[in-house]
């Protein structure tokens, strides 16, 4: 459970019809729970080639939004020859769904006589690619691979099995030991700062001898969106992981 972070949603108060209400407000959820609405693993892959490099998996329910993503981010830029704080990540997304698309996410020098950058995109968006061409959701795609004998877009025994190795001892030891879930609220984050012993501050990954997490204050507003327990984020950050949130999606501009 080193590099986990598992949580929780509960009832949020400001929101809107279910919004108001947690996971184990639900009649069939028992009260004494564990079941996690989100988690946040890290794996490293132990070969040559990887070595090193963090593979962040993250999945949540009750979150601001749905979406399912490959997110490859490459390393900062040695030498940076813009103002600090400029220069953000690049990255290549692989966006499954909604709005299929694959585009790198770049910074480059803004046009004109300052020294300034700007993140820009090389899109590849279906939908502005392929106009009026319907893109079947995924279990239309897989009902129909079922009916012709495909199986291109199913996931292989060996990979199912290797699945269940690396996720089985987590789920053993959450149903073992019940350990705290972090809560978030629907809809939006909250940060719970944690003390065990003399250390004032502590995020998830550190536990007393008794195993236990000690709240010193109140929750937090995350000011970096709805994205899930903050401590999720914290955990990416260890392993160097940096969102920055600050892209803005802009519309192809017609020509003239």
């Amino acid at each position: 459970m080193e590099n986990v972070v598992i949580g929780q949603y509960i009832g949020n108060p400001d929101g809107e019809g279910e919004a108001k209400l947690g996971y184990l407000d639900d009649e069939t959820v028992p009260k004494d729970s564990t079941t996690p609405t989100y988690a946040l693993a890290v794996l490293f892959i132990n070969n040559e080639r990887w070595d090193g490099v963090p593979f962040i998996l993250r999945c949540g329910k009750a979150l601001n939004e749905r979406k399912a993503e490959v997110r490859i981010q490459f390393r900062d830029v040695p030498g940076d020859i813009f103002r600090l704080g400029q220069i953000q990540r690049n990255e290549l997304v692989i966006r499954v769904q909604p709005g299929e698309a694959v585009y790198m996410k770049m910074m480059t020098k803004r046009p004109g006589m300052t020294f300034d950058c700007e993140e820009s995109e090389l899109d590849l968006s279906y939908s502005m690619r392929y106009k009026g061409v319907k893109m079947p959701d995924a279990y239309e795609r897989l009902l129909l691979d079922v009916f012709v004998g495909s199986q291109i877009h199913f996931v292989r025994s060996d990979e199912l099995a290797e699945a269940w190795r690396i996720f089985t001892p987590i789920l053993h030891h959450i149903e073992s030991s019940k350990p705290d879930l972090i809560k978030y609220k629907y809809g939006r984050s909250v940060r719970l700062f944690l003390a065990v012993g003399q250390r004032k501050l502590m995020n998830l990954l550190t536990q007393s001898a008794s195993n236990t997490l000690v709240p010193i204050c109140g929750p937090q507003p995350n000011h970096q969106g709805f994205r899930g327990p903050p401590e999720a984020d914290d955990l990416s950050n260890k392993f160097n992981f940096k969102y920055t949130g600050t892209y803005k999606w802009l519309e192809p501009q017609p020509d003239p």
